[in-house]
């Protein structure tokens, strides 16, 4: 997981976007990102990764995961 320190809506790629460049409640996203984090951790081991300010959505990294022992082939 990646923390949103950074995240922000700086360009607009579908309509959701559209009318909130710029406006995002960090405050709201920080809590709404540690309540998730905790809720996750208390389930699975949590890898983080450092955010980079040049990648805004980098908290979004298309819902990734790694089962590790859980799946069977």
């Amino acid at each position: 997981m990646c923390s949103p320190q950074y995240f922000d809506v700086s360009y607009v790629i579908n309509p959701w976007m559209a009318d909130n460049v710029h406006r995002v409640g960090r405050s709201e996203a920080n809590t709404q990102w540690s309540v998730l984090h905790r809720l996750i951790q208390n389930a699975a081991e949590v890898q983080l990764i450092d955010p980079q300010p040049d990648l805004p959505d980098m908290p979004f990294t298309a819902n990734a995961v790694w089962l590790w022992g859980i799946v069977q082939f």
